[in-house]
């Protein structure tokens, strides 16, 4: 199907359009969805030398910082605590569960998995608001625009 890209401020979100199951009607047709296409995955090493360019730290001690953050923010969120990560928004623990009505049948068998869960601050949703939406083509090593949509 085809492909889409969209930007704000210089930044862009690349999605593709493809053909899903509609969870309302799982018999029926199915419905258009957008899949984001990703450029690039960065890593941790990646993330720190951003953090070290725009800081009077160097790389190593970035990676120590980061690093701690993310052994205790794991042992945090294992022991039912959560994050609020101020402008980027708010890390939590959920459970997954299957649903009963009489809470004396209830039991941990019921609890399918532990999931982390972000949720965007509002701030970040509103910036996420101002992207620009383009139709583009995908192509083995390009992306290449076709039609500029409104904003979202």
């Amino acid at each position: 199907m085809s492909t889409k890209q969209t930007s704000a401020g210089g930044a862009s979100i690349n999605y593709k359009l493809v053909n899903r199951m509609n969870p309302l009607e799982p018999d029926g047709a199915p419905v258009v969805a957008p899949l984001i296409v990703y450029r690039d995955e960065k890593t941790l090493d990646d993330l720190c030398e951003l953090i070290a360019e725009r800081s009077t730290l160097c790389p190593s001690d970035v990676v120590q910082v980061v690093q701690a953050i993310l052994t205790n923010a794991t042992m945090r969120l294992m022991s039912s605590e959560a994050f609020n990560l101020g402008s980027l928004g708010y890390l939590s623990t959920t459970l997954k569960t299957d649903l009963v009505t009489d809470p004396d049948a209830y039991t941990r068998s019921n609890i399918r998995k532990a999931r982390v869960v972000f949720n965007a601050s509002p701030q970040l949703r509103r910036e996420l608001s101002k992207v620009k939406c383009c139709l583009v083509k995908q192509k083995k090593s390009d992306i290449e625009v076709v039609e500029e949509d409104t904003e979202l």
